[in-house]
Formats: C-alpha cells, structure tokens, sequence
C-alpha cells in the first residue's frame, strides 16, 4: 500500500478514537486546554525527561559489550534526533532508524551494522520486558491489599499470561532447539535477528541485567509523570493502580497503529482506569504525550549540529582478537 495512503488511515484512526472519546465523554478537551502551570504539572514533565534520558542510557550501555563507546552528551545528541524523529512516525521505528542511521555512518563503523543493530533490537527487548514485570508485581500487591476485586484479578492474569508468553518465547528462540524443532522461525526476519542479538550478548550477563533494571526505572518514572498527571487533574489515584494500568497504556502505544499512539493509548488508558473509578485516564494519556512531543521537539536543534564520525571511539576487547 502506498506510504501516503497508510499514513492517512492511520490518522483517520486517531481522529477517529478520538473523536469517539470526546462525545462518549470520556476525554474532556476543554479541561485539558485549560491547565495552567502548577507542581504536578512540572512533575510531569520531570517523570517524562527522567524517562527519556534513562531510556538512552540504557543504550548507550548496550553498545558498551561491542566496543562502541558514546559519550553521554553524543548519546543525548542521536537520541533527541531520533526523539523529535519519533513524533511523526508510528511506533518508536523513528528513534530506531535515526540512531541505526547516523551512527552506522561513522567511517570506523560502517562495517559494524549488525553490531549495532543487535544494540537497538535488545534495548527495545529490554524495555518491553521490564515494563511486563512491573504490571504483575504492582497488580499481585494491589491485589493482596484489596481482594476480591474481578476486574484487577482478570488484569493480573493477563499481565501475568503476557509475562509468561514473552519469556517462553525468548526462550525458544534463545535455544538452538528451538530453531531445530520450529524451522520456520528461521524466515521471520525479526526472530531470526532478534536470535542473532541475543547471541552478540551471550557472554555479557551483567549488562544485560543493567539495561533491564535501567527499564525497570525508566517506566517507574512513566508511572510517577502519570500519578502527577492525576494530580494535575484534581483527582488522586493510587501508585499502585496507576503501575498496574500504566504498562497496558505503553504497550498499546508501542503498536505502530498512530503516531505516538494518538487515539490508541488514549481509548486503552481510558477504558482500564474506569475499572478502578480513575474517571480521567483519557486526559492523564493526553497530558503525558504532550508533556513527551515538547521535550521531544527539542530534538530539532540536535539536527543544526552534525552527529561527527570521529567522535565515536571504536574498540576491541575480545583477547586481541576482531569480532
């Protein structure tokens, strides 16, 4: 289908959800209009920044294993590149494809592509998995505080299930066996080089286990802009209902269905918060995206100012021995 053509469904989606949330009264325009500056509000955008940078970190330590070492400020300078990038393309494949862009680029990179795409497949990886860990772990506690609640037991098996399925499939495709029983899996491009990653970091454990806490802290930071979004409304909801709820909201934005999720995470955040009588969950999606396109449009003066070749440092670590 033409690029054109696709874009303008998917608007027409957005649009669409959205339009449906305002005469539904779920989403409240003029209230969201009407914010002025307050505490929460600047707390929302601490929680939003917080998460951005901690997710770029959490890339640049994933190069570290491959001898590609970035400077924290020339990490911040491709990640707002691909930041500001992201706003107009659906799903996080704008951040991804300029940071694969530039820095495969560099003259002493250039022959290191699969390196440094293994990097950029498993700090996704590691996002989605930590943010799968925090719906159970938050939804189990909230559970045991307040039992008896069917809506949150069926939210908590699902997370759970969700959880389940997505470690038996990394480890699936982990195995050997696995490719030998399943042949097939060899002719997805995305398994096949998500297999391909894993291997790049068989023997880097540790920073493995960084990038997943680092995502782990990343979204805790999501949910603190999201507890400050309620507060900025005038309603207060608790922390564990919004960790619970939250990682479903990011999922559905992760989707590339709209840009940045317009109308998707909306109608999600909206839907699983009305279970736990969070009346607001359309405004408090609305307000954090917006709080995430204005840090992001900062991203546009990072594009005046080239990405040089010469200021990443390739090196080999591997006993004296290339890759």
């Amino acid at each position: 289908m033409n690029p054109i053509i696709k874009n303008i469904l998917r608007l027409g989606v957005a649009l669409g959800l959205l339009y449906w949330l305002v005469v539904s009264d779920r989403l409240d325009v003029g209230r969201f209009l009407a914010l002025q500056f307050s505490l929460p509000l600047l707390c929302v955008f601490v929680g939003q920044l917080a998460m951005l940078i901690i997710t770029l970190l959490r890339w640049q330590i994933l190069l570290r294993p491959h001898g590609i070492y970035l400077k924290f400020f020339e990490t911040i300078h491709l990640g707002f590149m691909g930041y500001f990038a992201n706003i107009f393309v659906p799903g996080s494949l704008g951040i991804e494809a300029i940071r694969f862009y530039h820095l495969s680029k560099c003259e002493n990179l250039s022959s290191r592509k699969s390196l440094i795409l293994s990097s950029i497949i498993m700090d996704r990886s590691a996002g989605l998995l930590g943010l799968m860990l925090i719906a159970p772990i938050s939804g189990g506690l909230l559970l045991f505080m307040n039992g008896g609640q069917k809506n949150l037991e069926y939210l908590l098996w699902f997370s759970v299930l969700l959880l389940l399925v997505s470690v038996a499939g990394l480890a699936l495709i982990c195995s050997r066996r696995g490719f030998q029983k399943l042949p097939f899996l060899k002719r997805i491009n995305a398994v096949a080089n998500f297999a391909l990653a894993m291997q790049s970091y068989r023997n880097h454990f540790s920073t493995l286990a960084v990038s997943l806490l680092l995502s782990i802290l990343g979204h805790v930071c999501v949910i603190f802009a999201a507890y400050f979004s309620f507060m900025t409304f005038g309603s207060l909801v608790g922390p564990l209902v919004v960790s619970c709820v939250m990682p479903f909201v990011i999922l559905s934005r992760v989707v590339p269905l709209t840009p940045l999720g317009l109308g998707v995470s909306d109608t999600v955040g909206s839907e699983i918060f009305s279970l736990f009588d969070a009346v607001q969950g359309a405004e408090v999606v609305m307000l954090m995206r917006a709080a995430v396109i204005l840090l992001s449009s900062f991203g546009v003066f990072f594009y005046f100012k080239k990405f040089k070749p010469e200021l990443v440092s390739f090196q080999q670590k591997t006993n004296g021995k290339e890759k």
